[in-house]
């Protein structure tokens, strides 16, 4: 959709279907990313899939 809500684009990030940074209060989109994940050519970097594995395996440790 070109106007998504704003419920729809929570749920693409929590998804990680749509291209985003976190930012210290809030989530940041760049029109650059999101103009080519529309055209269906975003792809993860390397630094993004790296974090995703991360934050992955900190989310699993048991404490």
């Amino acid at each position: 959709p070109s106007h998504p809500k704003k419920q729809t684009v929570y749920e693409w990030v929590s998804k990680k279907t749509i291209p985003f940074h976190k930012m210290t209060k809030g989530l940041m989109f760049l029109k650059s990313e999101i103009d080519e994940w529309l055209k269906g050519g975003y792809q993860k970097t390397e630094a993004d899939l790296q974090r995703e594995a991360q934050e992955f395996i900190l989310s699993k440790k048991v404490r």
